[in-house]
């Protein structure tokens, strides 16, 4: 079963994202802020991909044909410098829903698949190192063991971390608990599936389709909070310490760019 990673980057198009930027394509590839949400993907969505236990996936990436083409190269090359070319299938598209776009791309691109696993990550938030080995693994068991014999299931996973980059210099970790959220959302099925997991409210699918929840006690997923997004998702009030957040680099070593040199700051105050 193929896993397949789908993933806008600054995409002009249907969504429902509300920003200034959303609306106007001179303030979506502004230079600066295009510098930043490259900064993001490479250092966090990209880097996660690239530390993955099980190499086996493919990234369909979706940008738009609008953006000017010296950023359409740095996007292709920052993808095939991290990940190599074969795991990559690069679409920039002129304006429309996403969610259309990927389904017609997984219908034509893997047509003699007899299932598929299509995985949400948005560009600036992060997967587990071992996420596509262990949603592999669900994904077969949902297959096999489908009781309800719907040939759609999903696959949520509970567990995450909120990190936030409240400025350059420091950073934070909380605990995250959301069933059916979006980030490292699976949607098991054959390819020809017109269910689409950016065209279906995420926080509805247990009501609308079958589904199995990964309540494992341990984070599956990063949501990346910083001055750039406009999510209003769930935020927990506590601040994971500097041990948990050493703990946290095991699932996540991208984090060590983030966060070991506040740790040894720590230890270094406490020793005095």
């Amino acid at each position: 079963m193929q896993t397949i990673i789908q993933m806008r980057f600054s995409f002009f198009g249907h969504s429902g994202w509300q920003s200034d930027a959303s609306k106007d394509p001179q303030a979506l590839y502004a230079p600066a802020r295009l510098r930043k949400r490259f900064e993001f993907f490479e250092r966090i969505a990209l880097a996660s991909l690239r530390d993955q236990t099980d190499p086996d996936f493919k990234l369909a990436f979706l940008s738009s044909k609008l953006m000017p083409n010296r950023f359409k190269n740095r996007l292709t090359e920052m993808c095939y410098d991290t990940l190599g070319e074969d795991h990559c299938d690069i679409l920039f598209r002129h304006p429309g829903k996403a969610g259309r776009i990927f389904r017609r791309y997984t219908q034509r691109r893997y047509a003699d698949h007899d299932y598929v696993s299509q995985v949400v990550l948005d560009d600036d938030d992060a997967l587990s190192n071992d996420y596509i080995e262990v949603s592999k693994r669900e994904a077969h068991n949902a297959v096999k063991n489908n009781i309800d014999k719907h040939r759609v299931t999903f696959l949520t996973f509970c567990n995450g971390y909120t990190l936030g980059l409240s400025d350059a210099h420091k950073a934070w970790l909380a605990p995250r608990y959301v069933p059916f959220t979006n980030l490292g959302l699976a949607q098991i099925s054959p390819p020809s599936s017109e269910t689409h997991p950016f065209l279906t409210a995420h926080r509805k699918i247990g009501n609308r389709h079958t589904a199995r929840a990964i309540h494992s006690k341990r984070p599956y997923y990063l949501r990346t909070v910083h001055d750039l997004n406009d999510s209003t998702a769930f935020r927990s009030k506590k601040r994971l310490d500097g041990v948990e957040q050493q703990q946290a680099i095991k699932y996540f070593p991208l984090l060590n760019d983030f966060l070991t040199s506040q740790y040894e700051e720590e230890l270094q105050m406490a020793a005095q």
